[in-house]
C-alpha cells in the first residue's frame, strides 16, 4: 500500500508518495485505517541528496492499494489537512527523534487526556450528589414552614342536623376567582357581539319591511283596474288584434306585472298614477322611461313623441318581432351583435364614427297598461367596414387597448355577439375530444368576412398606434379559439343557455 504523507518542519510543505512499509510501526488493514491527526515517523530516502536520508516526523492524509489509485483518489478529492499543534511536535536534534520517545511522549498525552476525563466525571457526580441533598433540605424546610392542613368542622346543632362546612384554601380561593373573572369577560364579549348582531338583523328587517310593503301597496293599487278590465276575448276584432299582437306584445297576459320588458321594439310598463290618484298621460309615462334610458349606458338619446293613437290593422300586419328578452340583460351590459349592410353607412369612411343612436316611439293606451313600441340603439354607431357597424363605446374599448390579442377578441364578441361567438368554432371541425363520440355535432364555423374584419381592425389599430401585429395576425385561429373558450366559459357560470 501507498499513502500521500506531509513532512512537518523538515520539508516544504508539498506532498509525497511513500509506500506503507516505509512508516515506522505502521500497519494498515485497509485504505481507511489511519489516524489523520496522529503522527507518525517515516523514513525517506531522498536519491538526490543522500544527505536528508532519514526519518522524519510526517502526516498520513490519503491511502490506497497502488499509486494509480492514490492518484485518482488524489485528483477526485482535495486531502484535508489536519490542524497540528506545536505542542504536538518536538524539537529535534541533530541525530533526530527516537520511535520510543515518540511513543512515549504520545502515551503521556493519552494519559493526560484520561486524567481529565476523570475529573470531569468525579466533578459531574459530586454535583449531582450536591443536587440531591439541597433538595431533600429544601423540601424538609418548606414542609416545617407549612402549617397542617385545614380540617373539616363539624357543626352539631339542637336539631341534631349536621352541617358540613368546606373550608377552601387561599390558592383555590384565588384560582376560582381567576377563572370567574376571565369566563365574565368572556361572556361581556359575546354579549356585545350578539347585541351588534341583533343591531343589524333588525336593520336588515327594517328595510326588508320597507321593500316589501312598497311592492304590496304597488300591487293593491293595481289590482281593482284588473278587476275592472272588460273581457275582450269575446270581442272578434279585439280577439284578432290580440293574435296578430301576441308575437310583438304580452300585454293583455302581464297587465299588471310590475315589470319593464322589451319585446324586440316593444316595451310593455304598468299604467302609473299621479299624487292626487288620476292615471299618468303618456308624456309623463315617456318622461319616465326618458329617466330610466340613462341607466341603459347610452351615450345620446332623443326621444320623438308621437301623439298616442289606436293601433291599426296596419300596425298589427307588421313583420314578426325578435323573442322577448328582459331589460336587466341589456342594464347588465349584454350588448347587440354588429349591423350588417346598415344604410347609414353607406359612403361613410372605414373605422369613422357616423351618428345614430335616437330612440322613436309611438303609445298605445289601455285601462291598465300604456304599450310604447320603441326602436334603441345603443349608443352611436361606429363604421368598422363595408356597411358593418358597432357600437361607439364599444369601438373606444376596442381601440383603447394595448394588446393587439385583446382587440382581436373584443372585435370577435363585437361582431358576433358572445352567444353568437360560443356557438360558433374557428373552422367548424369537432374538438379533438369528441373524435370518438359519433354523436356530437360541430358548432357553425366563423364567418371568413367576419375574420377578415377582425384583421383589419387589428392592423388598423397596430397602424394607429405603432405596434407590430404580425404575431397575432399569422395566430389568429388560435385567438380566436381562446376567446371562444373563454366566452363559453363565462355563459356557464353566469347560468346562461347557449
Amino acid at each position: 500500500m501507498f499513502a500521500l504523507v506531509r513532512f512537518l518542519n523538515e520539508f516544504d510543505e508539498k506532498l509525497y508518495v511513500v509506500a506503507a512499509s516505509c512508516i515506522v510501526d505502521f500497519h494498515p488493514t485497509n485504505e481507511t485505517d489511519y489516524d489523520k491527526k496522529a503522527i507518525y515517523t517515516t523514513y525517506w530516502e531522498d536519491e538526490e541528496n543522500p544527505d536528508n536520508t532519514d526519518t522524519y516526523s510526517s502526516q498520513i492524509l490519503l491511502l490506497a492499494n497502488t499509486k494509480e489509485a492514490l492518484e485518482n483518489k488524489r485528483a477526485t478529492k482535495r486531502p484535508r489537512k489536519a490542524v497540528v499543534h506545536p505542542s504536538d511536535l518536538e524539537v529535534e536534534n541533530d541525530t533526530g527523534l527516537l520511535p520510543d520517545k515518540v511513543a512515549a511522549k504520545q502515551g503521556k498525552k493519552r494519559e493526560k487526556l484520561l486524567q481529565e476525563a476523570s475529573k470531569a466525571s468525579a466533578y459531574e457526580s459530586i454535583l449531582q450528589e450536591q443536587l440531591a441533598n439541597a433538595q431533600k433540605k429544601n423540601t424538609k424546610a418548606a414542609s416545617a414552614i407549612r402549617g397542617p392542613p385545614k380540617r373539616r368542622r363539624h357543626a352539631t346543632s339542637d336539631s341534631e342536623d349536621d352541617t358540613d362546612k368546606c373550608v377552601v384554601s387561599s390558592t383555590e380561593l384565588r384560582n376560582a376567582k381567576k377563572d370567574a373573572a376571565y369566563w365574565r369577560h368572556r361572556y361581556n364579549e359575546v354579549s356585545k357581539e350578539k347585541t351588534k348582531l341583533i343591531s343589524v338583523i333588525e336593520s336588515m328587517q327594517k328595510t326588508i319591511d320597507s321593500k316589501l310593503s312598497t311592492i304590496h301597496q304597488l300591487l293593491e293599487s293595481q289590482l281593482p283596474r284588473a278587476r275592472t278590465l272588460p273581457d275582450h276575448h269575446h270581442d272578434e276584432d279585439h280577439s284578432i288584434h290580440s293574435e296578430n299582437m301576441v308575437g310583438r306584445a304580452a300585454t293583455v297576459e302581464r297587465r299588471c306585472a310590475p315589470e319593464l320588458e322589451v319585446q324586440g321594439d316593444l316595451v310593455c310598463i304598468p299604467r302609473t298614477t299621479t299624487g292626487s290618484g288620476q292615471a299618468a298621460s303618456p308624456g309623463e309615462v315617456l318622461a319616465s322611461i326618458s329617466t330610466c334610458g340613462h341607466a341603459v349606458g347610452a351615450a345620446n338619446k332623443d326621444l320623438a313623441v308621437i301623439p298616442p293613437s289606436p293601433p291599426t290593422h296596419s300596425l298589427q300586419r307588421t313583420a314578426p318581432r325578435p323573442p322577448t328578452r328582459n331589460l336587466l340583460g341589456a342594464l347588465q351590459g349584454e350588448v347587440p351583435p354588429a349591423q350588417e349592410s346598415d344604410p347609414q353607412a353607406m359612403g361613410r369612411p372605414k373605422f369613422s364614427d357616423i351618428g345614430g343612436g335616437r330612440v322613436r316611439g309611438n303609445i298605445i293606451s289601455s285601462n291598465c297598461c300604456i304599450t310604447v313600441i320603441l326602436h334603441i340603439t345603443f349608443g352611436l354607431q361606429y363604421h368598422v367596414n363595408r356597411g358593418t357597424t358597432i357600437g361607439s363605446f364599444q369601438a373606444e374599448k376596442i381601440m383603447g387597448h394595448v394588446k393587439p390579442s385583446m382587440v382581436a377578441k373584443d372585435m370577435a364578441v363585437a361582431l358576433w355577439g358572445r352567444i353568437g361567438l360560443a356557438q360558433r368554432t374557428y373552422g367548424g371541425k369537432v374538438a379533438p375530444k369528441d373524435y370518438k363520440n359519433p354523436d356530437c355535432v360541430a358548432r357553425k364555423e366563423l364567418s371568413p368576412a367576419k375574420v377578415g374584419l377582425v384583421l383589419e381592425t387589428v392592423q388598423h389599430w397596430g397602424q394607429q398606434n405603432k405596434v407590430p401585429v404580425n404575431n397575432v395576425v399569422s395566430n389568429i385561429s388560435n385567438v380566436l379559439a381562446q376567446k371562444i373558450q373563454d366566452t363559453r366559459k363565462a355563459l356557464r357560470r353566469q347560468g346562461i343557455e347557449f
